[in-house]
């Protein structure tokens, strides 16, 4: 895999700031850019929501 790969996850919406989230991803709390992956800012705690990560940043995030 190439570090531009576009990664599918599925997670909990926990929070928002106002550049990053929260969202649990298998168990792992982990704050996201909005910049990278999207602007949930119409999510609510619990909602399950779908985002497309950046390997770089998965790795980064430690979720690979």
């Amino acid at each position: 895999m190439g570090r531009n790969n576009l990664l599918d996850f599925s997670g909990k919406f926990k929070a928002h700031a106002t550049n990053t989230i929260l969202v649990e991803i298998e168990g792992e709390e982990v704050w996201l850019p909005k910049s990278v992956v999207g602007d949930f800012d119409d999510a609510e705690p619990g909602d399950t929501i779908d985002l497309v990560i950046p390997e770089w940043l998965a790795e980064d995030r430690g979720l690979i």
